[in-house]
């Protein structure tokens, strides 16, 4: 997803997994285009990310981007 935002310059704010295992995943990510993607992102860190599942059974997350 870091390399699709960056080629893309795009925001993906929806992911749904459609398959886990240990040695794969299986993704679709969902984006809309970006205004003013002019940094370049280093990095997804874990400073500051949650995970949580909301009412309903959905696993919702926020990740914090170096730029």
């Amino acid at each position: 997803m870091l390399t699709l935002a960056q080629e893309e310059k795009a925001v993906f704010c929806v992911l749904t997994l459609l398959k886990l295992a240990n040695t794969e995943v299986e993704a679709r990510i969902e984006g809309i285009p970006a205004e003013g993607f002019d940094e370049d992102i280093k990095a997804v860190t874990y400073h500051q990310a949650e995970v949580h599942r909301k009412e309903g059974g959905e696993w919702e997350t926020l990740l914090v981007l170096d730029i």
